[in-house]
């Protein structure tokens, strides 16, 4: 894999490039899936002499971009904070691969299953009294006994109703339709 290096306003020595290459090719070995490796190098007139010289690093590996932005007095110095702040973005991306790794699931079963007749029932019963009320007091119901649903007479239609909360506090009121 080639790194692409580009200079803008700046001259670059060979010894200077070939520091650049040998560093950022460390970063090669530990990450072989880059794609892309493109370094820009300027140099800005700035008041501080510490940040005369800007190193820019793009790395693109297929799935993520790393980028790393260094201004140092010289491109050497900027060269090592940029390869610095690359290996803990590739730690990080590493890391963050490892954990979906680790919570996939292999798609192979220790033992087939078996769909035979299940020992518990699936469907769980439950009998509940279904008195008249309006919804006002279905609604008063309901926050005094904290449950996520209750089923009432409407008083006029005498249908079931169901009344459901949900989890942001807003009701539901479900009403049969006659055919």
């Amino acid at each position: 894999m080639e790194i692409q290096i580009t200079t803008k306003n700046c001259r670059l020595d060979n010894r200077t490039r070939s520091y650049i290459q040998r560093k950022m090719g460390r970063i090669t070995r530990i990450l072989p899936q880059i794609s892309e490796f493109r370094i820009e190098l300027d140099e800005e007139q700035t008041r501080s002499q510490a940040d005369h010289f800007i190193l820019k690093a793009t790395l693109n590996t297929g799935t993520d971009v790393l980028y790393a932005e260094e201004r140092a007095e010289n491109l050497l110095t900027a060269a090592d904070r940029a390869v610095e702040v690359l290996n803990q973005q590739i730690d990080h991306a590493k890391g963050k691969m490892e954990v979906k790794a680790r919570n996939r699931e292999s798609i192979r079963l220790s033992q087939p299953e078996t769909f035979s007749s299940p020992k518990e029932p699936l469907i769980r019963r439950r009998k509940q009294e279904a008195k008249p009320m309006t919804v006002e007091e279905a609604v008063n119901q309901m926050h005094l006994s904290g449950e996520e649903y209750l089923l009432f007479l409407g008083p006029d239609t005498k249908r079931v109703n169901l009344l459901r909360r949900f989890a942001d506090g807003k009701f539901e009121l479900v009403e049969p339709v006659p055919e």
